[in-house]
């Protein structure tokens, strides 16, 4: 049985690494008082569809993921959601946000970074990259439904960027 929902006590102040690893967990409220959320705290929640936190000073949620505080970094795109569309200011996507995402589709033209194993092992099918865009390594590896990566203006791809992707 899944937990419909999950509000995090006002007393957290970090949610630390796999903190909620393999859990059934439908949806996470984070207080204000939350002000760290490591990479990798919701790893294999397959039911998880949205994060939101209100008056948070550190994170900022729309759409069920996860942004900094100013927007331009993703955190965490939740392993349940299928679909996302990014907020206009977001530049960067961190290290490991889209890791085994349910996502299926993304735009990342507007993107300036894309980090180590950001969507590492997602549903993804199809991906459009943009100019200037810089690439960490295994960023799209084992993305075993890939069919479509358009890019546009790519002048390099690290190593092992889309490895073992179909």
């Amino acid at each position: 049985n899944a937990i419909m929902d999950f509000s995090i006590p006002s007393t957290v102040g970090s949610i630390g690494e796999k903190a909620f690893a393999g859990s059934k967990v439908k949806a996470v409220l984070l207080p204000d008082s939350v002000t760290n959320v490591e990479k990798d705290a919701f790893r294999d929640c397959r039911s998880l569809t949205s994060i939101l936190c209100i008056k948070n000073n550190e994170y900022v949620t729309e759409d069920g993921a996860l942004y900094d505080k100013d927007t331009k970094d993703l955190v965490i795109i939740p392993e349940g959601k299928n679909s996302i569309k990014l907020l206009s200011g977001c530049t960067k996507i961190l290290s490991e946000a889209g890791y085994n995402s349910g996502i299926t589709d993304i735009d990342l033209s507007n993107i300036n970074t894309i980090q180590n194993y950001a969507f590492y092992n997602s549903s993804l099918i199809t991906v459009s990259l943009g100019a200037g865009l810089s690439v960490g390594q295994y960023a799209f590896a084992d993305t075993k439904n890939m069919e479509t990566a358009t890019f546009s203006g790519i002048t390099s791809l690290p190593a092992y960027c889309f490895k073992d992707s179909s």
